[in-house]
């Protein structure tokens, strides 16, 4: 899955990304306010995409689980962004 979280969001394709998660599904974007189910969280990635002067990501996994038909990932991401300097930074 994160395989195609990363591909979708190097190909700029924001609902691709958005489905990689489930419909119920929070993010929580560094400095931001959660972002709640599959439509907002498409809404998110897209401004991301359209705004920040995205040039690539990579993600690592932490922790996976699941408690009955709940299941979970716990992870982290260091997103490169071009910064208003032309310089990339790294939003972890």
């Amino acid at each position: 899955m994160n395989r195609d979280f990363v591909k979708a969001l190097n190909v700029k394709d924001a609902t691709a990304a958005a489905n990689c998660y489930a419909e119920d599904a929070v993010i929580l974007p560094p400095g931001q306010p959660t972002v709640t189910g599959h439509e907002a969280i498409q809404k998110y990635w897209q401004g991301f995409l359209d705004g920040a002067g995205y040039v690539d990501d990579t993600v690592s996994t932490i922790a996976t689980g699941s408690n009955g038909d709940l299941g979970y990932e716990i992870g982290t991401a260091d997103l490169h962004l071009k910064g208003p300097d032309g310089k990339i930074v790294t939003e972890k």
